[in-house]
């Protein structure tokens, strides 16, 4: 099960400088999204592979402020975050290879391939 962040919560997190690596991706969705809940159980099995790659989630409902200020156009949506900022946004969630292979490169670094 992943982590589930409220816009409180992110912004807090994102002020700090340990908070900047502890976040990396978060997945915004809606509750009655079925799409959302598609690629949320494609993002747990990601999860389950690459353990150490923390992924949350935020119910955008709950986020205006984020998904305004991060322009987030719809859901579902996975943000990348660097430095704490996003970095790359992500809306097709073709496969849980194709988000796998968005997330890391070969190496298992993570990398941007939008």
């Amino acid at each position: 099960m992943l982590p589930e962040w409220t816009e409180k919560q992110l912004l807090e997190r994102s002020g700090g400088k340990a908070a900047k690596q502890d976040i990396r991706f978060i997945y915004f969705y809606t509750p009655l999204c079925g799409t959302c809940k598609v690629g949320m159980r494609m993002l747990e099995v990601i999860a389950a592979m690459h353990p150490d790659i923390p992924v949350g989630l935020c119910n955008i409902n709950y986020a205006p402020g984020l998904a305004n200020g991060w322009q987030i156009e719809s859901v579902p949506c996975l943000v990348r975050i660097e430095d704490g900022n996003p970095a790359a946004l992500l809306y097709r969630l073709g496969s849980v290879q194709e988000i796998r292979l968005w997330m890391l490169d070969e190496s298992g670094k993570v990398t941007d391939r939008s």
